[in-house]
């Protein structure tokens, strides 16, 4: 857990000061081990809701002054079908987080939302690893292998022997 608050505290640019918005059990990986974990690395503030709900969404973000926000790409499918507002980027929220947004969502929902920094990985199981998270903020990258990581060395060698 150290870990993982420790990079995605970085990597969202969280402070102490930030409120993240969190709408997924507990009990889901992006929750605790991404988000709450952040949010305690550098004692910034958790709104926990129950469930998410498309229609509070945008009123629960301007309520608690929400500054992040943990997903599911599914979560942007539901808020980008809902009715388009003229108010729709009128709140605090500058950073997302979490997995499965597809590139096009990612462009749609910042856009329309006026998200400033969005940050993707990949796989709910590797999500405390570095390497497994969009590190250029580019709509549809998963991640990146580390110059001189052994990781990098072996899929090279491994290519080689290919047939």
């Amino acid at each position: 857990m150290i870990g993982a608050g420790l990079a995605w505290s970085l990597r969202t640019y969280m402070e102490g000061r930030d409120r993240c918005y969190i709408t997924l059990p507990l009990c889901h990986g992006n929750a605790l081990a991404v988000a709450f974990s952040a949010c305690s690395m550098v004692g910034a503030s958790a709104v926990i809701r129950k469930k998410f709900s498309a229609r509070n969404f945008l009123p629960d973000i301007r309520r608690f002054q929400c500054t992040s926000m943990v997903y599911i790409g599914e979560l942007w499918r539901y808020l980008l079908n809902t009715p388009p507002r003229a108010d729709d980027a009128g709140h605090s929220l500058r950073t997302i987080f979490g997995n499965g947004l597809e590139g096009p969502l990612w462009e749609l929902a910042t856009k329309r939302f006026g998200i400033t920094h969005a940050v993707e990985h990949f796989g709910a199981t590797e999500m405390p690893a570095g390497a497994l998270i969009n590190w250029t903020g580019r709509p549809g990258y998963c991640g990146f292998i580390p110059p001189g990581h052994p990781v990098k060395r072996r899929a090279i060698f491994a290519a080689a022997n290919v047939q």
